[in-house]
């Protein structure tokens, strides 16, 4: 049970030990009725169709953690601590993450159909009902629940590049609106004018955009796109050497 997802307002009593628990549900102790009202339900992952247990040692708060840029992606996170004083765990502390270098989160979008969240949040004050109405506008639209999932608000944010794919899709949030770009991904084995064939048949990694700091752009709005880390090994396509033969 917990009482606030306010890390100004967190005390020992809102610590959680998680660790090996494929779920785990938690209540508002603040409520009138705690013990009916859950706050949400924490999944780790799945593969495939299978759930995951949390990693070992996974023990320290859930905490609301606002996007300045984009209020829209703000999220629930799990700093993972070594003891139960907020104040010194969060100092030493980290953002437990996913197996793919995300950090575990629960996107705020999920206030929408979870009233007992909801009201967690607005007794607290981090969202008002400007926020609220904004959240509720975009979850009457899956195509648009989907982007605000998904979006970037900052080159920092990292995304998935999957090597399988012809067409890198980013969803970019700027100035309240969404905008989708498309732009063939790097991963291709080019032939002539016409012919191009996918090198890779499996494979992903976390890329970041970054603007260009080569000499070669100097003065130039150029982006380049880095590598931080191979999720899924590559793999490549069987009949790639009998087509470029």
């Amino acid at each position: 049970m917990i009482a606030t997802l306010d890390p100004a307002r967190l005390d020992s009593s809102c610590f959680l030990d998680v660790s090996g628990r494929t779920y785990n549900h938690v209540y508002d102790r603040a409520a009138p009725d705690f013990s009916s009202l859950r706050v949400l339900s924490m999944k780790y992952s799945y593969e495939d169709t299978v759930p995951r247990r949390f990693p070992p040692a996974t023990r320290g708060f859930l905490y609301f953690h606002p996007d300045e840029q984009n209020p829209l992606g703000s999220q629930i996170r799990f700093c993972a601590t070594q003891n139960s004083d907020p104040a010194r765990g969060f100092a030493s502390g980290h953002d437990l993450m996913y197996g793919s270098g995300y950090v575990w989160h629960i996107p705020l979008a999920h206030v929408t159909k979870n009233p007992t969240l909801r009201d967690m949040l607005l007794r607290d004050g981090l969202i008002d009902d400007t926020l609220l109405a904004h959240l509720q506008a975009y979850s009457g639209s899956n195509k648009r629940s989907f982007r605000l999932k998904r979006s970037m608000s900052a080159l920092s944010q990292p995304f998935l590049l999957e090597f399988k794919r012809s067409i890198l899709c980013l969803t970019v949030r700027a100035v309240g609106e969404d905008r989708r770009y498309e732009t063939n991904t790097p991963l291709k084995y080019y032939m002539g004018c016409e012919k191009k064939y996918l090198v890779y048949a499996a494979g992903s990694a976390l890329c970041r955009l970054e603007r260009s700091t080569l000499p070669q752009h100097a003065g130039r709005r150029i982006m380049i796109m880095r590598l931080l880390k191979i999720v899924r090994p590559p793999k490549l396509r069987p009949d790639l050497r009998r087509r470029v033969m």
